[in-house]
């Protein structure tokens, strides 16, 4: 009743309509004692406004029908989202056989194990990717195959080179040792890899070649004494591409004793000879120079002539025996030796010197070493060498 009603000018949505052309607004209604949607719009007459039509509908209707609007469209959205997830599980279900299979080859190559394939059903992408990764997978097989025959290869080689081995990196890093190496610094070659060569070698003239190596890319060859036995050793330090160095040891050691020892040996040996030799000479210079007028002494020299000339060829004879046993052209044949008579005999030629200067020589052998078995000749050559 339009006369029992109060002014609705005021309310929110006639002046929307009026401003914007259509108004809405949601409240409470006083009148109704309910909640209302309100929508106006302006009524136009000859080309004016001449009033506001406005509708108002309970919220309880509206939201009833959106209630059922929203359960039919969920009911109908669940429908199809199950007939969606089932078709789905069938099709990701199939698409996936083929991840899988490469899921668990692919865990098992990551543990070493490359003998596994995927299997493959499919021809489309799935397919041509599983059969790719099993291409990849035998290939990689292969490879590792042929790299760990490569590796065991060069393990044997350098566990049997006659000469010590070590890598080392730009800055001086072992990155490899062979065992001889590892000998020769009283290490184990393991132990030697990944240590700075000063740690691992504590030779500072060996860190130094190095150095000098890589700082220069020119080889670096020297003669030093390494290790705690403090061996004679050649050292050859070659650069490499990969900004490193490769440090070949050969233990010269041994020629080096040997050396010595032939040249100590040539040293007694001509002292050997010198010896006679001079004796020869003086008793023939004696003769020449009257004594052989004298037939008790020319005698008496003639015998001393010849038994240093005996002296000589049994000093050759010896030296010609020994040099046959050194090349393996003569048998060593050991017989019973009578160590006293041995002794007696070598010494024999020093007895007049002795007596010259006032000594007397006197021969100290226990008697567990009279007898022994032993190379006569070649014994005979040791002590009168030792003297």
């Amino acid at each position: 009743d339009p006369a029992t009603m109060e002014n609705h000018a005021d309310r929110p949505e006639v002046i929307q309509a009026l401003v914007e052309g259509v108004g809405r607004s949601t409240r409470h209604s006083a009148t109704l004692g309910v909640d209302m949607l309100y929508v106006a719009v302006p009524v136009e007459a000859e080309g004016r406004v001449i009033g506001v039509a406005r509708l108002a509908l309970p919220l309880a209707g509206i939201e009833h029908s959106l209630a059922e609007m929203a359960r039919k469209a969920t009911l109908a959205a669940a429908a199809v989202a199950l007939m969606a997830a089932g078709t789905a599980f069938i099709v990701v279900r199939r698409k996936l056989s083929p991840i899988r299979s490469l899921t668990q080859m692919a865990r098992r190559m990551a543990t070493g194990d490359l003998s596994r394939r995927a299997r493959v059903d499919s021809q489309d992408e799935f397919g041509e990717l599983a059969r790719a990764f099993n291409r990849m997978a035998a290939r990689l097989e292969q490879t590792l195959k042929r790299i760990s025959d490569e590796r065991d290869q060069m393990a044997a080689v350098l566990s049997h080179m006659a000469d010590g081995l070590i890598i080392a990196d730009g800055k001086s890093r072992v990155l490899l040792a062979n065992p001889l190496a590892g000998q020769m610094f009283d290490r184990e070659s393991r132990g030697m890899e990944g240590c700075s060569l000063i740690e691992a070698t504590q030779e500072h003239e060996l860190v130094g070649l190095v150095q000098r190596c890589l700082e220069k890319g020119e080889e670096a060859v020297a003669l030093l004494e390494l290790g705690p036995r403090r061996r004679f050793v050649r050292v050859i330090v070659t650069p490499m591409a990969g900004r490193g160095a490769l440090v070949l040891l050969h233990d010269l050691t041994e020629l080096r004793r040997v050396e010595t020892v032939r040249r100590d040996f040539v040293a007694n040996v001509s002292h050997e000879l010198r010896t006679p030799l001079a004796s020869l000479k003086a008793l023939v210079e004696t003769l020449r120079s009257g004594a052989i007028e004298d037939r008790e002494a020319a005698t008496s020299f003639l015998a001393r002539i010849e038994y240093e000339v005996e002296r000589l060829i049994w000093l050759v004879n010896a030296l010609l025996e020994l040099a046959r046993l050194e090349s393996g052209q003569a048998a060593l044949k050991l017989r019973p030796v009578d160590l006293r008579e041995l002794a007696a005999e070598v010494c024999s030629p020093l007895e007049p010197m002795a007596r010259k200067k006032g000594l007397s020589l006197v021969i100290e052998i226990p008697v567990s070493y009279t007898h022994l078995r032993a190379h006569e000749t070649s014994l005979h050559l040791v002590c009168r060498l030792l003297l």
